[in-house]
């Protein structure tokens, strides 16, 4: 969850465009392509993303938009309430999960696009290896939960507006290693400078997570020595797998 006691400014400290540790077990990528993102700072209790013109595509061989995560192992499902503020065509913002190796080639992601009829709708892409799958797009939803399951190499979308009934967006499978870096992305394809962002609630994990992480907050192979404790309303927080 997001809040007080996770708040930071990504681009506080931001020095370059390649992967960057941050706090709280994130990581940035392309955080000088960012025009604003943070936690708990522009809106409260949310994590914000912002950028705007050109240099921020996200294809099949392409990774320069914005992209926050954290570096998890093995089978996961995690859900998030993810909105847009601001869109053009071709836009994405949402949950992305990137091969941790091999040139960063192999990615799923599930979030927001905008289309060519400027509709919004959910996108369900991927790449394996630099070469693209064909993309889902779902248009006239509404509900902004989204959740992206893995099992093996078999990644399944769902989408919800109570984080209790779900409806399956698209399954695909892509061949991706165990390691792999999980959160958020933000890009555009094009040369347009408009702006483009979202915000998001929570990233909330029903399992997943470091294969090597005790679940203890001080073991010695606990979140603390994953860089990934945090507290909420000042209890603190241990990582479900």
């Amino acid at each position: 969850m997001f809040g007080p006691d996770t708040a930071q400014d990504f681009i506080v400290g931001r020095t370059g465009n390649g992967e960057q540790k941050r706090r709280f077990g994130w990581w940035t990528l392309n955080a000088l392509r960012a025009t604003a993102w943070d936690v708990d700072q522009s809106t409260p209790d949310m994590l914000h993303m912002e950028a705007e013109g050109d240099g921020i595509d996200w294809s099949a061989g392409i990774h320069d938009g914005p992209f926050g995560f954290k570096r998890i192992t093995g089978d996961f499902d995690v859900y998030s309430l993810v909105e847009p503020i601001a869109d053009r065509i071709g836009f994405m913002f949402g949950l992305c999960c990137q091969e941790d190796a091999d040139l960063f080639d192999s990615w799923v992601f599930a979030g927001w696009t905008l289309k060519n009829d400027e509709q919004r709708a959910l996108r369900f892409a991927s790449a394996e290896d630099s070469v693209a799958g064909a993309k889902v797009d779902l248009t006239g939803v509404t509900d902004s939960i989204l959740r992206l399951t893995r099992a093996g190499d078999v990644f399944t979308a769902h989408y919800s507006a109570d984080a209790v009934s779900w409806v399956q967006l698209a399954q695909r499978t892509v061949v991706l290693d165990a390691a792999v870096r999980l959160g958020f992305l933000l890009a555009a394809p094009g040369i347009e400078h408009s702006a483009i962002g979202g915000i998001a609630h929570y990233l909330q994990f029903r399992s997943g997570g470091l294969s090597t992480c005790d679940r203890t907050l001080d073991g010695p192979l606990g979140c603390r020595v994953h860089d990934n404790a945090h507290r909420i309303r000042m209890m603190p927080g241990i990582p479900r797998r």
